[in-house]
């Protein structure tokens, strides 16, 4: 036992030496590999077996080995007329300057890759980069105003790009910074719209970066573990596997078809002899049964002609019954079609009066209970001069014009999640984050705004160009906790209360034409989403001075 035991640990023993001499052994060859390119003067050959070697060590948790590769790797690439191979080195740089606790210098480096991936065109790679010199501002520098900037700038290019897995990424590095420097607000909105965005049909938009990616790494693996021997070496050796497949697939199908002939030669002689048995067999049965069968047949003859006189009589009573019942089913259908078609009326003309939750809550319960908001934003519309410049046209006019420009709002509304509370005569009014809260629905107004006083400027170019009259719109909005609910009980009615929506009717009437004015509750929400000129203070009941701003345009920074 002893014996065994002894011989086993030497076996361990052994093994081990092997290891550790066949790992040196491997690093020779690289080494050698690296000095062999250096020496005849192929830079790229040289700096990808830096990257290798540089690779391997870092695997082995030897960084500082795995840091002096990859510097000689950026030093090698730099000679090489190749932007992606320098962009490889300097953020393989990069990343072992982060994981040796050297911020300063793994930031320089990663600056370097990406600038390199701008040049090439490569919009992911780039923001993957950008993402990662934010990731080591927040997790090394522990200065979170900085990452947010970077974070920023990756969402930036993520977005001009159309990157769906970018900005999705920047989204959530930007909530997770907002979070660490103590900024609710921000990181709540942010996660808000990296919700929004992961729903987002999605989704199957093609990422060319990573198909470029994967292809050079293929190359470079190729590349660096093996030579042009061991490729033809692999190619000759493949042939010949093929080639015994394909004799010894061709012996077995001869000697399939030797057995499938034997075989169906032996059926055929069996199948033959037993189609004699049963033809002498059924000729014997047939002669039994002949005489029988006559009898038999004569007397179901007799009764079948009985039972054919009384189920004749039977069908012709049945039919008329039929035929009743038939009549009375088609006027149940026809009834049945019309019910259907005015609850589909009435259900369509209930979502048109209210919100589909509410209008659902109303149908169960016959009661839809008044809801507490916390954050809605409001939104107010009129037209400057309605009364005067309605009195110029025919009131067929007035109706068509009205029904236009509000349908369109109608559609604004459904693109940008807002609800439509009602009109008032040349007023419309609607809201965000209702019937369902969200954390975006200030941005969302705001956006819709925009878009509606877009669609008003277009509409009076059109009527100057065509001498009629046209109608400059006036649009007000605020931010704040409101009380919604529905009022009446033969005629429903939903509506929202409360000072936020005051404030947005002050906001309206305190705006100009072709303006969006915006509350500084409704700025402090979308301040970093758009452009906005302070205006003033406005006089508001139980409120006093109130600031107001415009809102010029929506960043694109």
């Amino acid at each position: 036992m002893h014996y065994f035991y002894t011989t086993f640990r030497a076996k361990i023993l052994l093994t081990w030496v092997f290891l550790i001499f066949s790992m040196l052994f491997c690093f020779a060859q690289d080494e050698a590999k690296l000095t062999e390119a250096i020496q005849r003067g192929d830079n790229k050959a040289a700096a990808l077996e830096a990257i290798k070697l540089g690779k391997v060590y870092s695997e082995q948790k030897r960084e500082s080995e795995a840091l002096k590769y990859f510097q000689q790797a950026t030093e090698l690439a730099d000679h090489v007329n190749d932007l992606a191979l320098r962009a490889t080195a300097y953020e393989e740089l990069g990343d072992a300057y982060y994981r040796t606790n050297d911020p300063s210098k793994a930031i320089r480096n990663f600056n370097i890759s990406a600038n390199y991936h701008a040049k090439l065109g490569a919009a992911q790679a780039q923001t993957l980069v950008i993402n990662r010199i934010g990731f080591t501002e927040k997790n090394k520098n522990k200065n979170f105003d900085a990452a947010i900037k970077q974070f920023k700038k990756s969402l930036q290019i993520a977005q001009q790009n159309n990157i769906f897995s970018s900005q999705l990424k920047s989204y959530e590095l930007l909530a997770d910074a907002y979070n660490g420097k103590g900024d609710v607000a921000n990181a709540q909105m942010y996660q808000g719209l990296s919700s929004q965005l992961k729903s987002t049909p999605n989704s199957n938009k093609i990422d060319k970066y990573d198909n470029e990616l994967k292809a050079t790494k293929e190359q470079l693996e190729a590349t660096i573990t093996m030579n042009e021997t061991q490729k033809r070496s692999l190619q000759n050796r493949i042939f010949a596997i093929e080639k015994e497949k394909n004799k010894l697939g061709r012996e077995l199908t001869l000697q399939a078809d030797s057995l499938e002939r034997a075989n169906s030669e032996a059926q055929l002689a069996e199948t033959k002899a037993l189609a004699e048995e049963e033809q002498r067999i059924r000729i014997q049965t047939q002669l039994y049964f002949s005489y029988g069968g006559i009898a038999l047949l004569i007397i179901f003859s007799v009764f079948l002609f009985s039972l054919f006189r009384s189920r004749n009589i039977a069908n012709k009573k049945l039919a008329e019954q039929n035929i009743q019942i038939q009549k009375q089913a088609d006027e149940l259908e026809m009834r049945g079609k019309d019910l259907q078609k005015e609850k589909e009326k009435s259900e369509k003309l209930l979502l048109n009066i209210l919100p589909a939750k509410i209008a659902e809550e109303l149908k169960e319960k016959n009661y839809a209970a008044p809801r507490h908001y916390e954050m809605v934003t409001v939104l107010f519309t009129d037209f400057k001069g309605f009364t005067s410049i309605a009195e110029k046209m025919t009131p067929d006019d007035i109706i068509r014009e009205l029904n236009t420009i509000f349908s369109e709002f109608d559609r604004i509304c459904k693109e940008y999640n807002l609800e439509k509370i009602k009109t008032i005569g040349d007023a419309y009014m609607c809201a965000g984050g209702i019937p369902e809260p969200n954390s975006t629905n200030a941005i969302d107004a705001v956006s819709a705004a925009l878009e509606m006083q877009q669609y008003m400027r277009v509409l009076a170019e059109k009527k100057q160009l065509r001498n009629e009259h046209y109608f400059e719109l006036r649009l007000g909005i605020n931010t704040g906790p409101i009380v919604a609910g529905v009022v009446g009980e033969s005629k429903f009615a939903y509506d929202i209360w409360g000072d936020a929506v005051n404030l947005a009717s002050r906001m309206e009437s305190g705006g100009e034409p072709g303006r969006v004015n915006i509350s500084e509750n409704t700025h402090d929400l979308v301040k970093h989403h758009f452009d906005c000129t302070y205006r003033g203070k406005i006089s508001v009941k139980n409120k006093g001075e109130v600031d107001m701003y415009f809102v010029n345009h929506k960043k694109w920074w």
